[in-house]
């Protein structure tokens, strides 16, 4: 078994984007091509739910002024697209990288600093 870290990619500051070079642990290369496809998908579903709109300051300023209850009544942007982006994460998950013998773990529980990826013994 081997875990393979992809890093966050800093470059264009802050916002939550993963390195998109294909990962040398991988034994796969032909897996090179779906990783592709897979991280870009990733990243733009990251850079959407961070992009700025008037409804995200609405919902901010909402939330001041009911002392932050409007989030137990109302799902905002950014946690719809959150939870679209989980449901993506799954979904590859069985799709994409099961097959191959690989486990995507959920970036959200080490707070989206790294993609781990853990290549299972026998992984073609």
């Amino acid at each position: 078994m081997v875990e393979v870290v992809v890093e966050r990619n800093y470059t264009d500051g802050i916002i939550t984007r993963f390195q998109d070079a294909f990962p040398e642990q991988i034994p796969d290369k032909s897996f090179s091509s779906q990783w592709t496809t897979f991280i870009t998908q990733l990243n733009q579903m990251f850079s959407e739910a961070e992009t700025f709109s008037y409804v995200c300051v609405l919902e901010g300023l909402l939330s001041a002024l009911t002392l932050y209850s409007l989030p137990l009544f109302y799902e905002t942007k950014a946690k719809k697209k959150f939870k679209e982006i989980r449901e993506f994460l799954d979904t590859s998950n069985k799709t994409i990288f099961s097959p191959k013998g690989m486990e995507l773990c959920d970036p959200f529980a080490n707070g989206l600093l790294f993609l781990k990826i853990i290549v299972h013994n026998g992984a073609r």
